[in-house]
């Protein structure tokens, strides 16, 4: 809820493996969806079969959950509210499919397994995904686990002195998986 209800423009969700962060994404969607009329959010994963794979089921059941009224297009990847506003679903590979968001306006776009993303992630934020959040005076949001590697976007918007907002927590917090510290206890056993 603090990732959600924090009122910065630029946030980042550094987590673990199954804390919670694509529940939490689907959730920020339709919040923001539902609150206000005929604005336009976006979820953003490395392919558009991974954006589909990671949340789409999860957009489903909140639906179904809280009677959203949501009307969902399993071709375009898109989910329309009754107030008109819409959930856009894209994968962001490299530069030529990044190109096809560009000329949109969003209110939140939330970027997902952002240290997986390449070259282009620089090019992505700058120049196609912060200008669309213009208008609508969007938000913007990175998530995902953290690297090997100690460098890139991600990782300089998780450091301090960043413009970026920081949250994160771990599996340990995540209250539908209750079994997780015991598994961690035995999986480093075995590993020794």
């Amino acid at each position: 809820w603090d990732f959600i209800n924090d009122p910065s423009k630029l946030k980042t969700l550094l987590c673990g493996r199954q804390a919670g962060k694509s529940t939490t994404a689907a959730a920020y969607l339709c919040i923001e969806a539902h609150r206000t009329s005929d604005i336009r959010v976006s979820y953003i994963g490395l392919t558009r079969k991974s954006a589909k794979n990671v949340i789409w089921g999860d957009l489903k059941k909140l639906n179904r959950d809280h009677k959203l009224g949501m009307k969902f297009n399993n071709t375009e990847l898109t989910v329309v509210f009754p107030n008109g506003s819409e959930i856009y679903l894209f994968g962001a590979n490299d530069e030529a499919v990044a190109e096809t968001i560009r000329g949109m306006r969003f209110k939140l776009v939330l970027i997902d397994e952002v240290a997986s993303f390449r070259n282009h992630l620089n090019y992505l934020i700058d120049e196609i995904i912060i200008p669309t959040l213009i208008k609508e005076q969007g938000t913007f949001g990175l998530i995902g686990t953290p690297s090997a590697a100690c460098a890139g976007p991600f990782f300089d918007s998780s450091q301090p002195g960043s413009p970026y907002s920081k949250h994160g927590w771990t599996i340990i917090d995540n209250p539908y998986i209750p079994h997780a510290a015991s598994w961690l206890e035995e999986y480093r056993k075995k590993k020794g």
